[in-house]
C-alpha cells in the first residue's frame, strides 16, 4: 500500500465508502455499474471459487480472505463449507467489523505489506482484487509473500482487472481511468509471471470475455429486468467455455499453488 499521506488518504477514501455503501455490490466492486451488472460480477468471482478452489481444500482448511471486504466471500464460503475456517483481512476498519459482524470470522485490519500471519499456515488464500492497490514496484515481492503464507500443496486464487482492458475501455470512456480509491489492472504476462515465482506453479487461469466486451451494450439493457436477465444468463455460460481467452478481460484470474518442499 502507499506510504505517509497518500496511504491515509486511501483509508480514508475506503472508510467513507464503506460508510456509506456497507453491504452493497458497488462498496466492493465497479462504482457506477448498473446493479445487475455488478451482481454478475460478483456472481462470476463466486462461480469460480466454488468450481476451482473449494473442491481442493481439505476438511477444516484455514483459509486467508485478504481485502475481504464487508464479507461478500467469506458469507459465501462459511454458509457453503461450514467446515472451513476462513480468517478476513481488511484495510478498512469499517469493513473490518462489517465482515465480522455479518460472517462471525475472525477480521484483522492490516494491508498487504504487512500481514499479521507467520509462513505456511493457511491451505488457501483467497486474494479478489486486492493485488490491483499494492504499488506497482512493490507487487513482486507482495505476491510472494503472500504466497508464502500457504501450506505446501496449499492455494491460491488471486482476481484482478486486465490493464489491457482497462486501456481499451478509457480510449471510449476517459473517465473509466478515474477511480476514487485507484488501483491498476496486470497485463496478462505480467499477471501470470506473478503466480509462477520458484516453488510455485498455475493450476489454471481465465476471465470474463465476452461479457467484458459487451459491457457497453449492457448498460441500456440493464433498465429492463427480464431483458438483463437472459443476456448475461447467455453470457455467463459462454464466458464459462471462453475464460482462458483473456488478454482483454475486465476481470482476470489465476489458480497457483505450492509445490510440496521437498525432503
Amino acid at each position: 500500500m502507499p506510504a505517509g499521506k497518500e496511504h491515509d488518504d486511501l483509508r480514508d477514501l475506503w472508510e467513507q465508502r464503506a460508510r456509506e455503501k456497507e453491504d452493497r455490490c458497488d462498496s466492493v466492486l465497479f462504482q457506477g455499474f448498473p446493479a445487475p451488472l455488478n451482481a454478475h460480477v460478483h456472481n462470476v468471482h463466486w462461480g469460480i471459487i466454488t468450481k476451482h478452489l473449494l473442491p481442493l481444500l481439505p476438511t477444516n482448511a484455514r483459509v486467508l480472505d485478504l481485502g475481504c471486504g464487508y464479507g461478500r466471500i467469506a458469507a459465501l464460503i462459511t454458509r457453503t463449507r461450514p467446515d472451513i475456517e476462513v480468517y478476513g483481512v481488511d484495510f478498512s476498519l469499517t469493513y473490518c467489523s462489517l465482515c465480522h459482524k455479518s460472517t462471525g470470522v475472525q477480521v484483522a485490519c492490516a494491508d498487504m505489506l504487512a500481514l499479521p500471519f507467520r509462513n505456511g499456515v493457511f491451505d488457501a488464500v483467497l486474494a479478489v482484487t486486492s493485488l490491483m492497490y499494492v504499488p506497482v514496484e512493490k507487487r513482486e515481492e507482495t505476491t510472494k509473500k503472500t504466497l508464502l503464507l500457504l501450506k505446501p500443496e496449499g492455494v491460491a486464487l488471486f482476481i484482478d482487472p486486465g490493464e489491457e482492458y482497462l486501456n481499451l475501455a478509457a480510449l471510449f470512456r476517459p473517465s473509466s481511468r478515474r477511480g476514487s480509491t485507484g488501483g491498476r489492472g496486470f497485463r496478462l504476462n505480467q499477471y501470470l509471471g506473478l503466480g509462477t515465482t520458484a516453488g510455485f506453479v498455475i493450476l489454471n487461469h481465465g476471465g470474463m470475455p465476452l461479457f467484458s466486451l459487451a459491457v457497453p451494450l449492457l448498460y441500456p439493457a440493464s433498465r429492463c429486468p427480464r431483458v438483463i436477465s437472459r443476456l448475461l444468463s447467455a453470457i455467463g455460460r459462454i464466458d464459462e467455455r471462453l475464460c482462458r481467452y483473456s488478454r482483454f478481460s475486465i476481470h482476470r484470474w489465476m489458480l497457483v499453488k505450492r509445490q510440496t518442499v521437498p525432503g
